[in-house]
Protein backbone atom coordinates (compact mmCIF):
# COMPACT_ATOMS: atom_id res chain seq x y z
CA UNK A 1 0.00 0.00 0.00
CA UNK A 2 1.64 3.59 -0.76
CA UNK A 3 2.05 6.26 2.09
CA UNK A 4 -0.38 8.77 1.44
CA UNK A 5 1.44 11.24 3.98
CA UNK A 6 4.21 11.44 1.17
CA UNK A 7 4.65 12.76 -2.56
CA UNK A 8 3.24 10.21 -5.08
CA UNK A 9 5.15 11.82 -7.54
CA UNK A 10 5.76 8.86 -10.57
CA UNK A 11 3.20 6.44 -8.43
CA UNK A 12 0.17 7.38 -9.25
CA UNK A 13 -1.47 6.53 -13.15
CA UNK A 14 -5.19 7.04 -15.01
CA UNK A 15 -4.43 3.08 -14.35
CA UNK A 16 -3.84 2.59 -10.59
CA UNK A 17 -5.36 5.50 -9.11
CA UNK A 18 -8.96 4.00 -8.66
CA UNK A 19 -6.90 0.65 -7.04
CA UNK A 20 -4.82 3.87 -4.84
CA UNK A 21 -7.97 5.20 -3.70
CA UNK A 22 -9.37 1.49 -3.02
CA UNK A 23 -6.30 1.11 -1.08
CA UNK A 24 -7.15 4.32 0.90
CA UNK A 25 -10.45 3.25 1.58
CA UNK A 26 -9.73 -0.03 3.04
CA UNK A 27 -6.96 1.73 5.34
CA UNK A 28 -9.89 4.13 7.00
CA UNK A 29 -12.31 0.96 7.27
CA UNK A 30 -9.89 -0.86 8.63
CA UNK A 31 -8.71 1.11 10.92
CA UNK A 32 -11.41 3.02 12.79
CA UNK A 33 -13.58 4.49 10.03
CA UNK A 34 -14.08 8.29 8.97
CA UNK A 35 -14.88 9.34 12.73
CA UNK A 36 -11.22 7.94 13.58
CA UNK A 37 -9.17 10.12 11.34
CA UNK A 38 -9.04 13.93 9.88
CA UNK A 39 -7.47 15.31 6.74
CA UNK A 40 -4.65 18.19 7.19
CA UNK A 41 -3.37 20.21 4.49
CA UNK A 42 0.22 20.27 4.18
CA UNK A 43 2.72 22.99 2.56
CA UNK A 44 2.21 21.73 -0.72
CA UNK A 45 -1.79 22.59 -0.95
CA UNK A 46 -0.41 26.29 -0.44
CA UNK A 47 0.57 27.40 -3.65
CA UNK A 48 1.46 31.50 -4.88
CA UNK A 49 -1.02 34.16 -5.43
CA UNK A 50 -3.69 33.18 -2.72
CA UNK A 51 -4.86 30.06 -4.44
CA UNK A 52 -4.29 25.89 -2.96
CA UNK A 53 -3.30 23.28 -4.64
CA UNK A 54 -1.14 24.22 -7.20
CA UNK A 55 -2.99 27.63 -8.54
CA UNK A 56 -3.55 27.01 -12.16
CA UNK A 57 -7.49 27.51 -13.24
CA UNK A 58 -6.68 24.42 -15.60
CA UNK A 59 -9.07 21.44 -16.74
CA UNK A 60 -8.62 19.14 -13.61
CA UNK A 61 -6.52 20.71 -11.58
CA UNK A 62 -8.54 21.09 -7.96
CA UNK A 63 -8.58 24.86 -7.55
CA UNK A 64 -10.55 25.26 -10.43
CA UNK A 65 -13.78 24.43 -8.62
CA UNK A 66 -12.67 25.98 -5.81
CA UNK A 67 -12.17 28.97 -7.70
CA UNK A 68 -15.86 28.44 -9.50
CA UNK A 69 -17.47 27.39 -5.89
CA UNK A 70 -15.79 31.24 -4.51
CA UNK A 71 -16.92 33.28 -7.43
CA UNK A 72 -20.09 32.42 -9.10
CA UNK A 73 -21.30 29.58 -6.43
CA UNK A 74 -21.85 26.74 -9.06
CA UNK A 75 -19.35 23.68 -8.10
CA UNK A 76 -20.29 21.06 -5.75
CA UNK A 77 -17.34 19.64 -6.46
CA UNK A 78 -15.56 22.82 -5.55
CA UNK A 79 -17.70 23.14 -2.22
CA UNK A 80 -16.45 20.02 -1.61
CA UNK A 81 -12.65 20.71 -1.94
CA UNK A 82 -13.76 23.88 0.09
CA UNK A 83 -15.23 21.78 2.99
CA UNK A 84 -11.72 19.63 2.84
CA UNK A 85 -9.74 22.93 3.58
CA UNK A 86 -12.44 24.84 6.53
CA UNK A 87 -14.67 22.21 7.64
CA UNK A 88 -18.83 22.03 7.60
CA UNK A 89 -20.50 24.13 9.26
CA UNK A 90 -22.35 21.68 11.84
CA UNK A 91 -25.33 23.66 12.86
CA UNK A 92 -26.79 23.63 9.90
CA UNK A 93 -25.64 20.16 8.63
CA UNK A 94 -28.11 19.14 11.12
CA UNK A 95 -30.76 20.28 9.65
CA UNK A 96 -29.70 19.53 5.54
CA UNK A 97 -31.68 17.64 3.70
CA UNK A 98 -30.97 14.22 2.80
CA UNK A 99 -29.51 15.22 -1.02
CA UNK A 100 -28.77 18.79 -2.04
CA UNK A 101 -29.00 19.33 -5.82
CA UNK A 102 -27.89 23.00 -6.20
CA UNK A 103 -24.19 23.57 -5.90
CA UNK A 104 -25.20 26.94 -4.12
CA UNK A 105 -27.12 25.62 -1.79
CA UNK A 106 -24.39 23.34 -0.53
CA UNK A 107 -21.92 26.08 0.11
CA UNK A 108 -24.02 26.94 2.93
CA UNK A 109 -23.12 24.07 4.39
CA UNK A 110 -19.45 24.40 4.83
CA UNK A 111 -17.46 26.99 6.73
CA UNK A 112 -16.42 29.28 3.91
CA UNK A 113 -14.60 30.15 0.46
CA UNK A 114 -11.29 31.58 1.91
CA UNK A 115 -7.97 30.40 2.15
CA UNK A 116 -6.94 30.01 6.00
CA UNK A 117 -4.03 31.30 7.05
CA UNK A 118 -3.09 27.76 8.81
CA UNK A 119 -4.22 24.27 8.23
CA UNK A 120 -6.19 22.64 10.82
CA UNK A 121 -7.41 18.86 10.82
CA UNK A 122 -10.90 18.48 9.36
CA UNK A 123 -12.68 15.54 10.30
CA UNK A 124 -13.38 12.56 7.57
CA UNK A 125 -17.16 12.47 8.97
CA UNK A 126 -17.49 16.50 7.76
CA UNK A 127 -16.27 15.81 4.49
CA UNK A 128 -18.54 12.95 4.16
CA UNK A 129 -21.37 14.91 5.30
CA UNK A 130 -20.55 17.35 2.63
CA UNK A 131 -19.93 14.41 0.35
CA UNK A 132 -23.28 12.74 0.66
CA UNK A 133 -25.22 15.84 -0.28
CA UNK A 134 -24.54 15.92 -3.78
CA UNK A 135 -24.32 11.40 -4.11
CA UNK A 136 -21.00 11.44 -3.86
CA UNK A 137 -18.70 9.80 -1.22
CA UNK A 138 -15.37 9.78 0.51
CA UNK A 139 -15.58 5.77 0.53
CA UNK A 140 -16.53 5.57 -3.00
CA UNK A 141 -15.17 5.28 -6.57
CA UNK A 142 -12.68 2.61 -5.09
CA UNK A 143 -13.82 0.38 -7.96
CA UNK A 144 -13.98 2.92 -10.66
CA UNK A 145 -11.66 2.47 -13.64
CA UNK A 146 -12.02 6.51 -13.98
CA UNK A 147 -9.74 7.15 -11.07
CA UNK A 148 -10.46 9.76 -8.24
CA UNK A 149 -13.51 11.07 -9.92
CA UNK A 150 -16.16 12.41 -7.29
CA UNK A 151 -14.09 11.13 -4.47
CA UNK A 152 -12.31 14.78 -2.94
CA UNK A 153 -10.66 13.29 -0.15
CA UNK A 154 -8.68 11.08 -2.40
CA UNK A 155 -8.07 13.79 -5.14
CA UNK A 156 -6.51 15.85 -2.48
CA UNK A 157 -4.38 12.94 -1.62
CA UNK A 158 -3.20 12.12 -5.29
CA UNK A 159 -3.19 16.01 -6.91
CA UNK A 160 -6.55 15.88 -8.82
CA UNK A 161 -9.75 14.39 -9.35
CA UNK A 162 -8.01 13.59 -12.94
CA UNK A 163 -4.76 12.57 -14.67
CA UNK A 164 -5.17 15.55 -17.05
CA UNK A 165 -3.98 17.57 -14.44
CA UNK A 166 -0.04 16.19 -15.12
CA UNK A 167 1.48 18.62 -13.19
CA UNK A 168 -0.05 18.24 -10.13
CA UNK A 169 -0.90 14.61 -10.38
CA UNK A 170 0.83 12.85 -7.28
CA UNK A 171 1.02 15.69 -5.20
CA UNK A 172 0.22 14.72 -1.93
CA UNK A 173 -1.84 18.02 -0.67
CA UNK A 174 -2.54 16.90 2.93
CA UNK A 175 -1.76 13.87 5.56
CA UNK A 176 -4.43 11.74 7.53
CA UNK A 177 -4.20 12.40 10.85
CA UNK A 178 -5.65 10.50 13.64
CA UNK A 179 -8.45 12.53 15.28
CA UNK A 180 -7.21 12.98 19.21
Amino acid sequence: MFNFNQNLLGQVSQKNAHQLCANLVAFINANGGIHKWALQLNKNAFTANNTLFGGVNAKGTLWQPMLKAQQTQNSVAGAILWACVNGANITALSNAPKKVTCPKATLKYINGVTIPKQAKAIPLSQIQAISQLSGSSILANAGSANGCRQNALCAILMGSFSYIAKHTYGTNFASLVPIK
